[in-house]
């Protein structure tokens, strides 16, 4: 495969350089208008293609900057440090209660990148500094990403990865941005997710299995080998049950594993067996697990994608090609996936039913560099980002659309836009132009 392939295998391939966007916002921070309006959900985040931060309601009107060109006013603001008129700000990553956005800030210069995380109160649009990277730390983690972002389930505590001059570093910050951002572990790489009730972190860091109690996440306890070709272990989203791939009668399968108190945490079973590079999730109710792997670990798309009960029973393929991602639906009921074009040269949204059923394909697009990120690492980021409407009747991406006619909000010029797209319909709707966008969780 060539062309979109050829920039998969680039963007997992770990650190890279991100392009510029021929305009960037001045530097600022803020709400428009009243900034003690009461928070209201069910909205889209975006960064705009001026390097601003947005948020935007679903039918497309109600666009307010957060930061960016022009914002005046807020505590904390950011344009309180001077104004850069090259600011990017992005990746904005929602708290599950939708009271505040994490951000990157993106700052070049004539001889270097400085970058750090912020985080706005959309109810009073206070803006805080949570981390700045180190000089002399690469201003990226993967293409086109400065950090990686993921908040509690609780909302308390916002937890980043950050490169730093020891190299890649796990860190957490109290989600009001009052305190200093600590190191919690380094020598990456580190894949992670957070235990429902927020008691904990599963963590699968270079080959080993480790887990982090909250609220202090220090003194990892090491649970024992882990593959290193799978990315991302996955806490249960009921109770303190884990998943991770390891070795397997001369092969690799995907184990359960009791993640209860430290004197009896341990108990294992092998669910299934699975190729090289497996990537899981667990279905929103905790009930069945989405696996896809392949045949080669050559290969750098999935050759299938699998349903299975909790339990590892009742095993069903549910897409039968090759695939690149795939996220589920909040009500479970939905398995949203990417495959690659038959041109080579664009990717499709494709949607199929949880529990079996003809898969549909929905929107063939050209995604923004974002975006492809966001796909290259989609079992990490659906953890932290969501692209799907709380109700999942639709979800959010950015890029451009391959053929035929989307609804509009309004002219704009040919660049990388926020759509949304209805899965029933499979009409995509343009938002706005933008680089990269996530719904609220609420």
């Amino acid at each position: 495969m060539v062309a979109v392939v050829a920039l998969l295998l680039l963007a997992i391939a770990g650190l890279g350089c991100a392009t510029r966007p021929a305009e960037i916002a001045e530097e600022g921070a803020g709400l428009e208008g009243d900034a003690a309006e009461a928070i209201t959900v069910d909205l889209i985040a975006y960064t705009g293609a001026d390097g601003g931060l947005f948020t935007i309601k679903p039918d497309g009107t109600g666009s307010r900057r957060l930061a960016g060109a022009g914002v005046e006013g807020a505590v904390g603001r950011i344009s309180a440090q001077g104004l850069a008129p090259n600011a990017l700000f992005t990746w904005p990553t929602w708290s599950r209660d939708g009271r505040r956005l994490a951000f990157s800030r993106v700052l070049p210069s004539d001889v270097s990148v400085s970058t750090s995380i912020h985080v706005v109160d959309l109810e009073t649009g206070d803006v805080r500094l949570v981390h700045e990277n180190e000089p002399g730390s690469s201003p990226f983690i993967a293409q086109d990403a400065s950090h990686y972002l993921y908040w509690s389930p609780d909302s308390k505590l916002l937890t980043f990865i950050s490169s730093t001059p020891t190299g890649l570093t796990l860190f957490s910050s109290p989600g009001d941005g009052l305190e200093a951002a600590m190191p919690v572990v380094t020598m990456g790489p580190i894949y992670y997710s957070w235990a429902s009730d927020s008691s904990g972190i599963l963590m699968h860091r270079r080959s080993g299995l480790e887990l982090l109690d909250a609220p202090g996440l220090q003194d990892p306890r090491r649970l024992g080998e882990s593959s290193s070709i799978y990315r991302v272990p996955a806490f249960s989203p009921v109770g303190r049950k884990g998943l991770y791939v390891d070795e397997n009668n001369g092969g690799d399968a995907l184990f359960l594993l009791d993640l209860g108190p430290a004197d009896d945490a341990g108990a294992l079973k092998a669910l299934m067996d699975v190729g090289p590079g497996a990537a899981f999730l667990w279905s929103p109710d905790g009930d069945e697990i989405a696996v896809a792997d392949s045949t080669s670990d050559a290969l750098p798309t999935y050759q299938k994608l699998r349903v299975v009960q909790a339990d590892g029973s009742g095993e069903r393929t549910v897409v039968d090609e090759s695939l690149l991602a795939f996220f589920w639906s909040p009500d479970g009921e939905w398995l949203l996936y990417v495959t690659v074009a038959d041109s080579q040269r664009a990717l499709i949204w494709n949607v199929v039913p949880a529990a079996g059923g003809e898969p549909r394909d929905l929107v063939e697009f050209g995604p923004s560099s974002e975006q492809f990120t966001m796909i290259s690492f989609f079992d990490q980021y659906a953890y932290s980002n969501s692209l799907w409407a709380p109700d999942s009747s639709r979800f959010v991406f950015t890029g451009t659309l391959s053929h035929g006619a989307g609804q509009t909000n309004g002219a704009s010029p040919s660049t990388d836009k926020v759509y949304t797209v209805d899965i029933n319909s499979g009409v995509a709707r343009e938002l706005a132009s933008g680089r990269i966008a996530f719904w609220s969780w609420n």
